[in-house]
């Protein structure tokens, strides 16, 4: 055997280990796309289970969202008759100043419940904004 036959045999080795190495590194990728195929499928599976609970969810809360409209448009109405309700006392009580028996309103206590009036209001609408932002 020359030389050259002894380095022709080590290359043909050589190569045969390099082909089972790629074979088995090729199996390995196989088994790994597989198992990343079988992830992708379960999380679409999720996914989907996810977005089928949630769309009656969103529908809920957007009613809830147009009744808290309609509930905010009403109190800003009755809060309006109440403001005008109250203008009306103070004036009836105006009229009355000079009358010993009327009843004292102080314009600051007024005041003050109309300013309360005007934060709840003001909360309610920014509630039932941000709700509404929420589900966008």
């Amino acid at each position: 055997m020359s030389l050259l036959d002894i380095l022709l045999a080590a290359l043909i080795i050589a190569a045969i280990v390099l082909i089972v190495f790629v074979i088995k590194f090729l199996k390995d990728l196989t088994e790994s796309l597989k198992t990343t195929v079988d992830s992708v499928k379960s999380l679409e599976h999720d996914i989907e289970e996810i977005k089928n609970e949630l769309t009656p969810a969103l529908k809920n809360i957007n009613e809830i969202t147009e009744k808290g409209a309609e509930l905010t448009a009403r109190i800003e109405t009755d809060y309006s008759f109440v403001g005008s309700l109250i203008a009306n006392l103070k004036e009836v009580f105006a009229k009355d100043k000079n009358n010993p028996k009327s009843v004292e309103v102080s314009e600051e206590r007024i005041n003050e419940t109309i300013k309360n009036l005007k934060a709840i209001s003001k909360g309610a609408r920014t509630f039932l904004n941000t709700l509404r932002n929420r589900k966008s």
